[in-house]
């Protein structure tokens, strides 16, 4: 299967956030002394981004292309201010009523480093 990019006419809002993680191999020796290694494609990122007062159409339409997704299938999608897109997945996201005709989506995006 093709991997997909992320089409949204409408960046996320200020609120969004990225957070960095580093998985470190430690091994402990009984005087103390620690060594720290890196794994391969360690630092990988979590991105809580919300999409604030999107038209409902397309409030509906990213929602309903998360649940195609289902959590499993990876996109691509670049960070707003980033060049270069990074491979997603999405398993948790949430929407709510902005206003009459408007809703709020908030959604979580893991970065993967898998090949398929």
């Amino acid at each position: 299967m093709t991997t997909q990019i992320l089409v949204t006419s409408v960046l996320p809002g200020y609120t969004s956030n990225v957070e960095v993680k580093a998985i470190v191999r430690t091994a402990q020796f009984g005087d103390g002394y620690r060594q720290r290694s890196a794994t391969l494609n360690n630092v990988g990122n979590t991105a809580n981004f919300t999409w604030e007062f999107l038209p409902a159409t397309e409030a509906e339409t990213l929602l309903e292309t998360f649940e195609i997704m289902r959590g499993v299938d990876a996109f691509f999608y670049a960070i707003p201010g980033e060049v270069a897109t990074r491979k997603w997945t999405c398993n948790e996201w949430s929407y709510q009523w902005d206003g009459p005709v408007t809703k709020r989506v908030m959604a979580k995006f893991v970065e993967e480093f898998d090949l398929a």
